[in-house]
């Protein structure tokens, strides 16, 4: 079974630039503590801890502690905390989570070393997340120069389009304008063989009548007579 008499703490220290700090902590008991009995004043019991990589992992007696630092180049100040039977190897007592909360500039930190991981992970993505924002930047920027050449040649097309329609247009206009004439000259015809028509035993007549219609088209119709008799 665990040995239930004594509790385990962890912590990690890092200066400002995120280097391990030199140094040790010292843990002081004041209060002693047996499980299953009152808590009673002990006297002082202190265990100096090196620092190792940053890191300190100190396996304690129950009981209340004034836990002090002494840091190369670096200070902290001291705290209090309980150790009980509660903090394990598997749930120690994390100095980061119990350090009272006083940031104050050239002030050490202290890093739970999972908080540490996930700080620096979190780090990661954010450097990530940032270098994919610049390629989605710049892929941002490769389609609006795209959108802007499609927009281009949408618009030539469409100058081509009117110019296509204008051109269509003039050349129905043509058209119709040749329908029309050719119109006329289909009345014209029918007008001239009518005309002929009415000389079927006299052609001379006939040919003479044709020319003065297309000489004047408007000369009404009639039936000519030759000087001296009758048709």
């Amino acid at each position: 079974m665990p040995d239930v008499t004594v509790g385990h703490v962890i912590g990690r220290f890092l200066d400002k630039y995120d280097s391990p700090i030199r140094g040790e902590v010292r843990f002081s008991r004041v209060i002693a503590s047996t499980q299953g009995a009152p808590a009673f004043r002990a006297p002082i019991t202190r265990q100096d801890v090196a620092l190792v990589d940053g890191k300190v992992t100190a396996t304690l007696a129950l009981g209340v502690y004034d836990v002090a630092f002494s840091f190369v180049r670096a200070s902290h100040p001291s705290f209090r905390i309980e150790v009980t039977s509660a903090h394990t190897t598997d749930a120690p007592l994390d100095l980061v989570v119990e350090a009272p909360i006083e940031e104050k500039p050239g002030e050490v930190f202290i890093v739970n070393e999972r908080v540490w991981r996930e700080a620096t992970e979190a780090a990661a993505r954010s450097v990530r997340a940032a270098t994919d924002a610049g390629l989605a930047a710049a892929d941002a920027r490769a389609y609006q120069a795209s959108a802007w050449n499609a927009r281009n040649e949408a618009s030539t097309a469409a100058q081509l389009a009117t110019g296509a329609r204008d051109s269509v247009r003039a050349d129905a206009d043509r058209a119709s304008q040749a329908a029309a004439e050719v119109a006329a000259i289909a009345g014209e015809l029918h007008d001239a063989t009518f005309r002929i028509s009415l000389h079927p035993t006299n052609p001379g007549l006939a040919v003479v009548d044709f020319a003065d219609f297309l000489r004047d088209p408007v000369i009404p119709f009639a039936i000519r007579i030759p000087l001296g008799g009758a048709a």
